[in-house]
């Protein structure tokens, strides 16, 4: 899959919060940079925290098996984080801040 292909098809199944898209986007590119941003500079997790309902959480945990920087800003200078927290998507800015505090513990060791 072209470069630009499979990072269109993979913003939209978030947009869309279909996980099973999802999951085979990564599954067939594993091997490829999720780290990405669009031209606004939001990263896949940006656009998973936009959108609040059944699937956010589960989406989000699949992400975050990924290596990507959670404190990472769009072009607004807002993280998922705390777009998670300007939503009210509280589950959302949870499990980010969890994984977060878990990166940071991990570093800490180092």
């Amino acid at each position: 899959m072209k470069d630009n292909e499979w990072k269109k098809e993979l913003i939209s199944a978030i947009k869309e919060q279909n996980i099973e898209e999802i999951k085979k986007i990564i599954k067939e590119d594993k091997f490829e940079n999720f780290g990405f941003t669009n031209n606004k500079g939001k990263t896949i997790l940006h656009f998973a925290v936009e959108t609040k309902n059944e699937r956010t959480l589960p989406i989000l945990q699949e992400l975050l098996k990924l290596d990507l920087d959670i404190n990472a800003i769009d072009e607004n200078f807002e993280s998922s984080i705390e777009i998670a927290q300007r939503l009210n998507n509280i589950p959302a800015a949870a499990i980010l801040k969890h994984k977060l505090n878990l990166i940071n513990k991990e570093i800490q060791k180092q």
